[in-house]
């Protein structure tokens, strides 16, 4: 497990936690890295947590979903991945003084599979996720949160792993998954946010390899209270965007504007 806290930061001082879920192959810190996040920690008074998944055969860290149409372990008994992480946030909070109204989950491909599923199973003590190139998955309908959470599906529309108009399988891998439309329209009822995906006319520039603005901001409305669920679409992005410099500030911007009530 790889904590993070601001230098000088007091135990006893409440603070949010962001965790970074990594994607198949890498490690908590790399993602954490590529996701300019690791930059919120000062400026936020933030503590995060960046832990690494199990390793497959061929010492691949990875995550288990926990899904009959996805089983994406290899080798091995699959771990329970769900308590794992929610046992991480137990033992982050007998040290340290965690706000149980912003902890918030960071996920990329695989990483972002299981934040939806940390959302599903433990949205009590889930604020917000942002979901990078990753959906919720078709056995995931009967999905039942306690309560509901902000949803943050960013998602580049020419991504060839993790489709964005979903598929029946992932690198050869058979895994039904739904686009994501879908995601973001199957989490919107949780909320009480309307039925209909509506153009905010918001353009991000979050991918600096693409010309412009290239990201369109798309959002369920009249969710209640301070919940949101949103579709972040990065025309013309690929599976692993290359992210600005400044790209923590947006993610950070949606999940901080929206803690537990």
């Amino acid at each position: 497990m790889e904590l993070l806290v601001p230098v000088g930061h007091d135990a006893d001082t409440p603070a949010p936690l962001l965790i970074v879920l990594h994607g198949f192959g890498v490690t908590g810190l790399l993602e954490l890295g590529y996701s300019r996040l690791d930059k919120l920690i000062s400026r936020e008074g933030l503590l995060v947590l960046a832990p690494d998944g199990t390793r497959d055969l061929e010492g691949n860290p990875f995550w288990n979903v926990e899904s009959p149409s996805c089983q994406l372990e290899l080798g091995g008994a699959p771990p329970n991945d769900v308590e794992y992480l929610i046992g991480l946030i137990d033992e982050v909070s007998a040290e340290w003084a965690i706000d149980p109204k912003r902890v918030y989950v960071f996920g990329h491909s695989n990483g972002a599979f299981m934040a939806h599923r940390l959302a599903c199973d433990h949205a009590s003590q889930i604020a917000a996720i942002v979901s990078l190139a990753g959906t919720r998955l078709f056995d995931e309908l009967d999905c039942t949160p306690t309560e509901a959470v902000s949803i943050l599906q960013l998602h580049g529309d020419a991504d060839d792993t993790v489709l964005y108009g979903g598929g029946t399988e992932i690198q050869g891998i058979p895994c039904a998954y739904p686009s994501a439309k879908e995601t973001v329209a199957l989490w919107a009822p949780h909320g009480g946010c309307a039925a209909t995906l509506e153009d905010s006319s918001i353009r991000l520039d979050l991918d600096s390899s693409i010309d412009g603005d290239e990201t369109r901001v798309e959002r369920h409305p009249s969710c209640s209270g301070s919940l949101a669920v949103e579709l972040w679409t990065i025309e013309g992005g690929e599976h692993i965007p290359t992210f600005r410099n400044d790209v923590h500030l947006p993610i950070w911007d949606f999940l901080s504007s929206h803690p537990k009530p």
